[in-house]
């Protein structure tokens, strides 16, 4: 799987989406409504009588699983007998992508699960990052024993003066023209899909497709070369060298960008602005103070701080920022929203000054006869503001957003 298909299905919603339908049946991905069939056959007949629509998009991707299940159930045994390691490189790239396609479809099946929310109540969005760290493990890996064992084979064949050349077959050019022809096909297909359809998966699955194109097309011919011509037994080895030194690059810079998700990098600069014009467009009553956005995974949680006026009702603040949260929570890439309402601006990160030790007496406005720590934090009583209720909510977990304070703030 390419890099540029772990970014787009990282940082998109919809990629799961379009992948949960992928994992369906072909007669749940239809656009018309009509009566459930019991069989494929039904099925099949009833789109060509006109009364089912195909869902391309979920045709798209499971023509790509079922393509790769393919290729791995019958050059397995072909790439193994032909001792040819250019096309072992593409026989286990596939393998992997086959291992990540399965399951990126597990997770989008797992995130459009409502029971799910009982048991990860932040979802399981962060499932999609965890499988690609997986397998970018794997993939790195497995490159290494592959290319240590292409060097074996150089120094062995130059050392002895007595190279194993590869066996050429009829199968394995066969297999491989079919796997090849296949893709390119697959590539075609997902550009006609995406002239009618907006889907990241399919554009994941598009670029994916064409660099096994290029990938394969080099392995074989490499595989050709050496089984052809004796003297140039080594371009076999070398032509494994370089695609799995190519693999095992890409896949770690992969996971490297699946960890700082998980870890909580900031979001980019341009996605936070998005969120301040829409903060700033909410209300007129209310003004931004804070905001930090950071990944959560492969989506962002968005943290807001908002001022009201200080005799602005509860009801009406709530209302405000509740709807505030919602249009937020209905952006594309973000997981979860909270909005804090105060009534004016703060000069320092509340999150931070929470662990100083005169954190409650000096920031919270709580008063007694000892010095306040968060230990004894419930021994305290707020102080009255001019009978206006002081509610002090559950502190949110923050993350390193690796921006300045001031730099938060408008």
């Amino acid at each position: 799987m390419s890099q540029r298909m772990s970014q787009r299905l990282s940082r998109s919603s919809r990629a799961e989406h379009d992948v949960a339908i992928a994992n369906a049946s072909l007669h749940d991905a239809a656009d018309t409504p009509v009566k459930e069939s019991t069989s494929c056959i039904d099925s099949l007949l009833q789109i060509v009588r006109g009364e089912r629509q195909i869902n391309h998009v979920a045709m798209a991707l499971k023509l790509s699983l079922g393509t790769n299940i393919m290729i791995v159930l019958t050059m397995t045994a072909v790439a193994i007998a032909s001792k040819s390691l250019a096309l072992l490189s593409t026989l286990v790239e596939n393998m992997i992508d086959l291992f990540v396609q399965g399951l990126l479809a597990y997770a989008g099946t797992r995130s459009g699960k409502k029971q799910d929310y009982a048991k990860f109540p932040a979802g399981t969005s962060r499932l999609e990052p965890v499988a690609v760290i997986v397998a970018s493990s794997v993939m790195v890996l497995v490159s290494v024993v592959f290319i240590q064992e292409g060097v074996k084979k150089l120094v062995d064949g130059f050392a002895h003066d007595n190279p194993e050349t590869p066996h050429l077959t009829v199968e394995a050019i066969v297999l491989a023209g079919i796997a090849i022809t296949t893709k390119i096909f697959l590539v075609l297909y997902s550009r006609w899909v995406l002239k009618t359809h907006s889907s990241p998966a399919v554009e994941a699955i598009q670029d994916d497709n064409r660099n096994d194109v290029v990938s394969n097309t080099f392995a074989i011919t490499a595989y050709i070369i050496a089984s052809v011509e004796p003297k140039a037994w080594y371009v076999d080895a070398v032509g494994a060298i370089v695609i799995f030194l190519l693999i095992m690059f890409a896949w770690a810079k992969m996971g490297k960008e699946q960890v700082m998700q998980l870890v909580g990098v900031c979001a980019s600069a341009e996605f936070i602005e998005e969120v301040k014009e829409l903060c700033n467009t909410h209300n007129a009553k209310l003004s931004l103070d804070i905001v930090r956005a950071y990944h959560f995974g492969s989506k962002y949680l968005v943290e807001l701080e908002v001022v009201v006026p200080a005799d602005m009702t509860v009801k009406d603040a709530h209302d405000i920022a509740l709807q505030l949260q919602f249009k937020v929570e209905n952006l594309e890439d973000v997981e979860r929203a909270f909005v804090h309402v105060d009534y004016k601006a703060r000069d320092y990160d509340e999150h931070i000054v929470s662990r100083e030790e005169d954190a409650l007496l000096t920031y919270a406005g709580y008063s007694g006869g000892e010095t306040p720590t968060s230990s004894r934090a419930s021994n305290y009583t707020p102080l009255p503001q001019n009978d206006v209720e002081i509610v002090v909510a559950s502190p949110v977990a923050s993350g390193d957003s690796s921006v300045h304070f001031q730099e938060m703030k408008e």
